[in-house]
């Protein structure tokens, strides 16, 4: 976490005000830093610490047309060396920057500790931070927690937000959603934005509080009104999705409008899908494109996905265009997609967008069936099975259609099916060819409803069943199977001439 300069003028601390104490501190917020340092130097040399730690605050201080990281060191070490708690957490500070000395975590830590056992919540919050991310030694989970509990007991927003975190999570203390919720909310009572949203999640989800959508949109929006991105987003998902406040797109489009500009990645992918839609905005196909590919520069494939259907269909005034849709199919293939890789493994297989490639086909089915999307590991099954784009295996195509099958993907079980049935990579087995083809069909698979049929008109290893053979003939006559029609006229006859 970036650390800013960070020293106080805590005349508070003393009885009595030093005199050119106040005109140095005068000079040096008017800008007169030449006026400050003469005022402040005398004191100093004096041995007054507070005059010291402001004295090197006003060399540190960027501002300062003079600025000198050296001098700010020697009069902090002064006035820390005094036991000056905020000199001691300046010091601290300039040796975990490297600044005006070299990098030395050991040395923050211990001004850090300094300044922290007096009771300065800054330090407590700076020393829990090394502790728990310090670069130079040995992380310490309990003395995180330790040090964030007792600047977050006293207020400090950043520990607060921190030891939330560490509840939420288990780091470092037992995982309790209930206290990382207290202390979320404590800090999000403060304004701090990151807590608002991390409130507002646990309300959405009931983690450590009873879920209440409506508080959830409620933190959500007051960190969105502050301009965060993350709270904007989800605000514009909340009310798409009626949750917590009633559905209004034009609500959502303008939060989304907001993140999006932030840079967000989902709130750009959410709104092109309203501008597609024509949700919430003026159908507009342009804003859409613009939208998703910002999106999809972001990382988010579904954008390229959207992006390459719109262009494969001639979706939402697209001009229809093969190679385009290829090129987005690709962008969210190449980020890892399943889905892409499997539209990308069908482009090839196909010759749409680029010459027919089998070799390529299979290479996206196999990237997108080993994320187990049904679909590519069936597709994948069949290119081995036909042997095309790679050598023929009947037995690694029993292993792919079974995966696929397995995940209820009809056109796989009926694949399945028919290798056993085929008795190809594995023995015939009836029983298994019966129960995938009767899975594919209930779920309305023309061929396998079209294939149960024939099993039970033919009588092959199941006994003949006519009224069975047609009622699965008319389903997949229904679906346009006309040798199926034929096949049910003929049984209809037989049996109306049996009668």
């Amino acid at each position: 976490m970036k650390k800013t300069l960070f020293f106080l003028y805590l005349i508070g601390f003393f009885s009595v005000a030093h005199a050119g104490y106040e005109e140095g501190m005068a000079a040096y917020e008017k800008g007169n830093f030449e006026t400050a340092l003469n005022e402040l130097r005398p004191l100093a040399e004096q041995g007054d610490m507070l005059a010291q730690n402001s004295l090197a605050g006003v060399y540190a201080n960027e501002r300062g047309a003079a600025r000198d990281y050296k001098q700010a060191i020697e009069w902090y070490r002064k006035a820390a060396e005094q036991g000056y708690v905020v000199a001691q957490y300046n010091l601290g500070l300039m040796y975990a920057n490297g600044w005006g000395v070299s990098r030395d975590d050991r040395q923050a830590l211990e001004w850090y500790r300094k300044a922290a056992e007096q009771g300065l919540a800054t330090a407590q919050y700076s020393l829990a931070w090394m502790y728990e991310y310090r670069r130079d030694t040995v992380r310490d989970d309990r003395q995180a927690v330790e040090w964030y509990r007792k600047a977050a007991q006293q207020g400090d927003i950043l520990a607060q937000y921190n030891l939330a975190s560490r509840y939420e999570k288990g780091r470092g203390v037992l995982q309790d959603s209930a206290l990382a919720a207290q202390w979320y909310r404590k800090a999000a009572e403060q304004g701090y934005v990151w807590a608002q949203h991390r409130l507002g999640g646990m309300y959405e989800r009931g983690d450590g509080i009873p879920r209440n959508e409506s508080e959830a949109i409620n933190w959500y929006l007051k960190a969105a009104e502050k301009g965060f991105a993350f709270a904007q987003y989800d605000a514009g998902v909340m009310h798409a999705e009626g949750r917590g406040v009633s559905v209004d797109y034009k609500q959502a489009a303008t939060w989304y409008q907001k993140a999006a500009e932030q840079g967000h990645g989902l709130a750009q992918y959410n709104l092109g899908v309203l501008y597609e839609q024509g949700r919430g905005v003026t159908q507009n196909a342009t804003q859409a494109i613009e939208w998703y590919r910002k999106a999809v520069q972001r990382g988010e494939a579904a954008a390229g996905i959207n992006l390459g259907l719109m262009y494969l269909n001639g979706e939402s005034g697209v001009v229809q265009n093969d190679k385009d849709a290829m090129y987005w199919f690709r962008q969210a293939a190449e980020l890892g997609d399943a889905s892409a890789q499997y539209n990308l493994g069908i482009m090839y297989a196909n010759g749409r967008g680029a010459p027919q490639d089998d070799m390529q086909a299979v290479e996206w089915y196999r990237k997108a069936a080993q994320q187990s999307q049904p679909a590519a590991q069936n597709n994948l099954g069949l290119m081995i099975a036909q042997g095309r784009g790679v050598t023929r295996d009947d037995e690694q195509a029993i292993i792919w259609y079974r995966k696929a099958a397995e995940q209820g993907h009809a056109a796989a079980q009926n694949n399945l099916g028919f290798m056993y049935e085929e008795g190809r990579g594995v023995g015939k087995d009836y029983r298994q060819v019966l129960a995938w083809y009767r899975k594919a069909a209930e779920q309305g698979n023309v061929m396998a409803q079209h294939n149960l049929a024939e099993l039970y008109a033919n009588g092959r290893n199941v006994p003949p069943d006519h009224q069975q053979a047609a009622l699965w003939y008319r389903k997949a006559a229904e679906q346009g199977d006309e040798l199926a029609r034929q096949r049910l006229m003929k049984i209809t006859e037989k049996r109306g001439t049996s009668r």
